[in-house]
């Protein structure tokens, strides 16, 4: 069964997937590749199938704010070629599905996909989709070529281009489907060794997670959008997500870690079709991050402050000094907090702060008053979200000594 799913949606891939090249850096691409096993019938019934989650999600993710979610399908045979229809059926799966789950879902399908658009749309977007041509930027390099970035239908963007314009919210999910965002390519004529897999993978997701977002997913099949949806809105993590589309098989999956940045996990996931026209193992799936966060980790709002820890060294029965500490949301919802002495303890008399209570976006002003004795004193407070769902606590240290001393900088006046 496993096969068939395989051998069919591969079958719809293949014609779309041979590189795309700027113009001003490609040299002819090779011959295309050789006919494709007789198709079977396209049903992408894993995405709503018996297993699929339901559309209510779990408790714990009830406290996410508006999600936003940017689709764009690039003109893979044209913007009316069965190719690209194809693709925009398969992206829709992965639409309902996000809707479904109460997400706002902008669609920039081909020819409507213009690139101005796609930058306003995504401007703190959590979720970011593609599908169409992989991009290879190396003139007369189909080996070791460098790899990224998508095409649209008036021009091809580099992934310079996406970390120029794209701006995600903090810890997006992002989802690709092409040549060599996962490791293989239709224009691959050799295999390819694991190695070279993890580059392209890395060099493709790397403009994302420099960006700051969460989970790079890339995948070749159908409905694997559509089901990774589904899995992270049950609660899943985002590895486990990964790991439970049907085509993924721990035997023929290795974990590392991206190319560049060494403390980021990357799994590489490939089969081994013969005959097919892609040399085996085909790496047709891929996924870099977080793996052990889920949604409501990633995108439940949660209270920041702008120093968790303030100071003054003065002498004894100084002057007060007061020091605002600013109390912000990590999302663009409204946080209302409290602040009392952490541990349940009192706050000493040295201490004063205004207000008690407010919401993200006030300023918490710290007094610190010193007193007749010399020594180091500490004093802590707690600022939490009036639910109780996060918190974070402000260290307050005073010393006072009868000899204190500065470094001043040099102040340097052109």
């Amino acid at each position: 069964m496993k096969f068939r799913a395989a051998l069919l949606s591969l079958f719809l891939l293949t014609a779309l997937l041979v590189s795309a090249l700027p113009a001003s850096a490609q040299e002819p691409q090779p011959a295309s590749p050789a006919p494709n096993p007789q198709p079977l019938p396209f049903e992408p019934a894993s995405a709503t199938g018996q297993n699929a989650p339901q559309a209510d999600a779990p408790i714990g993710l009830a406290a996410l704010p508006a999600l936003k979610a940017v689709l764009v399908v690039g003109p893979i045979d044209g913007p009316t070629g069965s190719e690209t229809l194809k693709e925009i059926a398969n992206m829709d799966l992965a639409a309902n599905r996000l809707s479904a789950y109460g997400v706002q879902v902008f669609k920039f399908y081909t020819p409507n996909d213009r690139w101005a658009d796609i930058i306003a749309a995504s401007n703190g977007a959590q979720f970011f989709m593609y599908r169409g041509h992989g991009l290879n930027w190396t003139s007369n390099n189909w080996v070791t070529p460098t790899v990224g970035g998508i095409e649209v239908t008036e021009k091809m963007y580099s992934s310079d281009d996406i970390k120029r314009d794209i701006r995600l919210a903090p810890n997006a999910i992002v989802m690709l489907y092409g040549c060599f965002t996962t490791g293989s390519s239709t224009t691959d004529t050799a295999a390819i060794s694991f190695e070279e897999a993890r580059r392209r993978t890395s060099q493709y997701a790397q403009p994302f997670i420099e960006m700051g977002a969460a989970g790079y997913y890339a995948n070749w099949f159908g409905d694997a959008f559509a089901v990774f949806v589904d899995n992270l809105f049950a609660g899943k993590t985002l590895g486990d997500s990964f790991k439970q589309y049907q085509d993924y098989q721990g035997a023929l999956a290795s974990q590392t870690t991206h190319a560049t940045y060494t403390n980021v996990p990357l799994i590489l996931s490939w089969d081994n079709w013969s005959p097919y026209p892609i040399p085996a193992p085909q790496y047709n799936n891929a996924f870099v991050g977080q793996a052990s966060k889920t949604l409501a980790d990633l995108f439940t709002p949660a209270i920041q402050l702008s120093a968790t820890s303030v100071g003054y060294i003065a002498r004894p029965s100084a002057r007060p000094i007061t020091i605002k500490v600013n109390v912000t949301s990590s999302s663009s919802t409204n946080i209302s907090w409290t602040a009392a002495p952490a541990g349940g303890g009192s706050i000493p008399s040295w201490v004063t702060y205004t207000p008690t209570t407010g919401s993200t976006g006030t300023t918490l002003n710290i007094t610190i008053t010193p007193t007749a004795s010399t020594g180091k004193y500490t004093a802590g407070l707690e600022v939490k979200s009036a639910d109780g769902s996060s918190k974070q606590t402000l260290t307050i240290t005073m010393v006072l000594t009868n000899n204190p001393r500065y470094v001043y900088m040099p102040n340097v006046i052109r």
